[in-house]
This record gives C-alpha cells, structure tokens and sequence, in this order.
C-alpha cells in the first residue's frame, strides 16, 4: 500500500482525537501506543513515520 500525503502533520503536538479525525482511524490505545513507539525510538515527528507504526503494528 501506498501512502501520499501532501503536507506534513506533526503528531506529537495533537491529540488522539485529532489524529483520528485526520487519518481515519479509530480513536483508541493504538494511536496512544504509537505515539510511545515514538517518543521512546526517538522517531520523526511526521504523518508519514506516525502512519507506517500504525499500518505495521495494527494492520492486518
């Protein structure tokens, strides 16, 4: 799959809400674990590092 997105969104500075609106995702403790993933990796804050965690860990 992949993933173009136009502008970058930083993910550290939203909350899950908005995150789940923004990506269309469900709005629950995946998003929260992503974002540890990380802050604790030291990973770049992007739309596209947030959405490659997620698609690895979570989808199926």
């Amino acid at each position: 799959m992949a993933i173009n997105l136009k502008s970058k969104v930083s993910i550290f500075n939203k909350s899950t809400q908005e995150l789940a609106d923004i990506f269309y995702i469900p709005n629950n403790h995946k998003i929260t674990k992503v974002i540890e993933i990380m802050r604790t990796q030291n990973l770049a804050d992007s739309d596209s590092t947030f959405l490659k965690i997620y698609d690895f860990y979570f989808c199926k």
